[in-house]
């Protein structure tokens, strides 16, 4: 395998590394002692534990929504109540064109095929 100028230098590296690496101190023979009376200590000791509250104070609060979103819906695809004036307008409406729209309508009005036939005026 052929060396490579990165690898010298990595070498390099590594007995730097070997010659200054720190000293690990020494654990103190009661360290396990004391950790262990620290977390009783904690468990002893009130703290307080935030427990999460319950999804139940949503409940009033969608009903509350919803029947908002109802009235409100409810009131906007209602159409008003229309007025007299609309009314009477509507009532002469239907009076001027309620002729023809009951029974035979008159002869004059409904184009024949047999009237431009015999129509003098068409040949």
């Amino acid at each position: 395998m052929t060396s490579s100028p990165n690898d010298e230098q990595d070498l390099k590296l590594v007995n730097f590394l070997r010659q200054h690496h720190p000293e690990v101190p020494v654990a103190s023979p009661d360290l396990e002692r004391r950790i262990l009376q620290d977390i009783e200590t904690l468990r002893t000791t009130s703290i307080p534990i935030q427990r999460r509250r319950s999804p139940v104070w949503l409940v009033p609060s969608v009903i509350a929504a919803g029947m908002v979103a109802a009235i409100v819906g409810y009131h906007s695809l209602v159409p008003p109540s229309p007025t007299p004036a609309e009314l009477a307008k509507l009532e002469r409406f239907m009076e001027n064109n309620w002729q023809g729209t009951v029974g035979d309508p008159p002869e004059a009005d409904v184009f024949s095929m047999t009237d431009s036939i015999t129509d003098p005026m068409m040949n």
